[in-house]
């Protein structure tokens, strides 16, 4: 498998809970945590998109431990914000780790977005891997 397999293959949704109540932004579905809201537990909930059946299901170990990449460190950037990762076997990177290093990436930066006055809680829809020019690999997220 390579990032574009495993972008076809994987999605997930980023589940932010915060130390306040998020608030609606204009009667909109969106939503916003107060300026002074922090977070107390995220955590990545990975998918995978059963196109004949049109639904998601949770990953199976062996799609989970698929070889992604053959390099012994990543460097994952989100809203702007990089984080380096190292292979946890010291050589390669599986699904599994992957999604465990977007997951590491969010938990340590997440905090530093901004979104309509707060820390970024609406853009939490997983939608890939997408390869920078310098080599990082940029996290996608939709709302």
């Amino acid at each position: 498998m390579d990032i574009n397999d495993f972008n076809k293959k994987f999605s997930g949704i980023l589940e932010i809970e915060m130390s306040e109540p998020t608030v609606s932004v204009n009667g909109l579905a969106n939503q916003r945590s107060g300026a002074n809201a922090g977070i107390k537990k995220l955590s990545l909930s990975a998918e995978v998109y059963e196109e004949d059946a049109d639904s998601f299901r949770s990953p199976t170990n062996a799609e989970l431990d698929e070889v992604v990449l053959e390099r012994p460190t990543v460097t994952l950037r989100s809203f702007g914000h990089d984080v380096e990762h190292v292979a946890p076997d010291g050589k390669r990177f599986t699904a599994r780790d992957l999604l465990m290093a977007v997951e590491e990436t969010e938990r340590r930066t997440r905090s530093e977005t901004e979104w309509f006055g707060g820390i970024d809680v609406h853009h939490v829809f997983f939608e890939g891997l997408h390869e920078a020019k310098d080599g990082a690999l940029r996290v996608s997220w939709g709302s």
